[in-house]
């Protein structure tokens, strides 16, 4: 709970820096009445979606590495079952580099609106959430996909499975498995 706790302070941390830097280098994002037009806000959205897709595949990979796992990422695969409050359950530093970078890179690299940052990070966290819960919240990426990366560990390293399909590490959840039948009568 407290690592969980110290997370969210380093979050808000992290955006007043961000926030900071762009003012200071006048690169900010956009605080207009005029709202994007439905176009650009989807095309904006495509491109977060790739950004948080590349950033957090190669993170959460690296992060997996000898080097990286033990005093950086272990912390998160205590949870074998996850549970939602294991998104935020990382190293302060896993924290930074593989969950909030990613999400935040996009918006501030095509320089969005404000709203399109609030929808983004809406989407994002619930996302997560959804990832950790065990639970199926209709819309979003399947649960199970990340249920099965703690189990298995070495598959599932996405936050949509394009990179994961792209380096041949997508793997079925269990209960996708046991769903056609698949499963080792030892795994049951």
């Amino acid at each position: 709970m407290k690592r969980a706790l110290l997370n969210q302070v380093v979050g808000l941390g992290l955006v007043v820096v961000l926030y900071q830097v762009q003012q200071w280098v006048g690169y900010s994002m956009v605080f207009t009445e005029e709202l994007p037009s439905l176009m650009t806000f989807a095309q904006h959205m495509l491109v977060f979606l790739a950004v948080e897709e590349i950033g957090f595949f190669y993170s959460h990979w690296a992060f997996h590495h000898e080097r990286f796992y033990k005093p950086f990422h272990k912390f998160h695969h205590e949870f074998k079952a996850p549970i939602a409050m294991a998104c935020v359950y990382a190293h302060p530093l896993e924290h930074i580099v593989a969950n909030l970078l990613p999400l935040l890179l996009g918006p501030i690299l095509v320089h969005g609106h404000v709203i399109e940052l609030w929808a983004w990070l809406t989407i994002g966290i619930l996302s997560t959430i959804n990832g950790h819960s065990g639970y199926q919240m209709p819309g979003f990426p399947d649960a199970f996909t990340h249920d099965y990366h703690h189990e298995a560990f070495n598959y599932n390293f996405g936050a949509l499975g394009i990179c994961d399909w792209l380096h041949g590490t997508a793997g079925k959840s269990r209960k996708a498995k046991m769903a056609m039948g698949i499963v080792d009568k030892k795994e049951k």
